[in-house]
Formats: C-alpha cells, sequence, structure tokens
C-alpha cells in the first residue's frame, strides 16, 4: 500500500457526501472486509460514497492527484 498523507483526503471530505475511512480509524479493518478474506486488501483510504455526485467527485480527485483507486460494488 502506497502512503497517502492524510491531507489528501481533508479536501476531498469538504467536497463529498460520503464517508472517508483511513487507515487510523477505528473501522479501518471493519471497512475492507469482503466477501472472502483473500479478496481484501490494503488502501490508503476506503470511502463510501453516498451519491452519484460523489462518485464524480472522487473519480476526478483521484486522476487529479494521481492516486490508485478501486472500485468495489455493492447490490441494493
Amino acid at each position: 500500500m502506497a502512503f497517502i498523507h492524510t491531507d489528501a483526503f481533508n479536501a476531498l471530505k469538504n467536497i463529498i457526501e460520503g464517508d472517508i475511512i483511513i487507515p487510523s480509524d477505528p473501522t479501518y479493518d471493519e471497512s475492507l472486509k469482503r466477501w472472502s478474506r483473500l479478496a481484501e486488501k490494503d488502501a490508503g483510504a476506503v470511502i463510501f460514497v453516498k451519491t452519484n455526485q460523489d462518485v464524480s467527485e472522487v473519480i476526478k480527485y483521484a486522476v487529479t492527484h494521481k492516486i490508485d483507486l478501486a472500485i468495489k460494488g455493492k447490490s441494493l
């Protein structure tokens, strides 16, 4: 996992409605849980988007700041 400074996500927190979980957060390990332990990967941050606009803003932010991005979908 590449180190991403916490400040890199502070600006994003002001742009999106969703939640940003970083490794120092107490809920970080839980946020990584997947259907299989083999599918769990460490992340610089886990972002739970709440709106379509959040998705757009997170992708734009990642591209602009050259942050690797992985997406996990979830059916409702």
